[in-house]
């Protein structure tokens, strides 16, 4: 019982509920300037307000929503030069990280990479665009974790969350 009841317990969920808001931000199942109500995703998870308090400031952290005082949380909204230095930033980091992925990769993280391509491809040719960017994304990541650079990793996984919001604003 004192587990369940543990600060850590909490947090974990709020972890989990923050995974799960971000990957319904990455496959366009919640879009720019919604409003995530407290109550609603408290319901949704059967958790309480506390926690989702804490997974939504870690949303806010990472730049996917906006917090506004008496109004609530609204998945973020980047303008066009916010857009722009989200690809920059992209520009700038994956091709480094990229080469040195590819001083340390092996026969396993190859295959890896391919069936992961595979899966992106299978999505688009079923017309699952939401899961093809969400794995998109994630092949970033996973170059930047086969690179062992968890700093840049953590960087790209921000710009990648962010990447999302983007398409979703201004890819037609």
């Amino acid at each position: 019982m004192q587990e369940v009841l543990s600060p850590r317990a909490d947090r974990s969920k709020s972890a989990l509920i923050a995974q799960k808001l971000t990957t319904a931000v990455h496959e366009h199942r919640i879009l720019p300037g919604m409003k995530l109500s407290e109550e609603e995703v408290g319901e949704i998870f059967d958790v309480s307000r506390t926690i989702v308090r804490q997974a939504l400031r870690r949303l806010e952290h990472d730049g996917l929503l906006t917090i506004e005082r008496n109004k609530g949380a609204f998945v973020a909204r980047p303008t066009v030069k916010e857009a722009r230095e989200v690809f920059e930033a992209r520009a700038l980091l994956e091709p480094r990280t990229a080469r040195a992925a590819a001083e340390r990769i092996t026969p396993n993280d190859i295959a890896r990479l391919e069936r992961h391509l595979e899966d992106e491809h299978a999505a688009l040719d079923s017309g699952d665009t939401g899961t093809a960017l969400k794995l998109s994304g994630a092949f970033h990541i996973q170059i930047a974790r086969i690179a062992d650079q968890a700093t840049i990793e953590a960087f790209i996984r921000q710009l990648v969350a962010r990447s999302s919001l983007v398409v979703a604003l201004y890819w037609r």
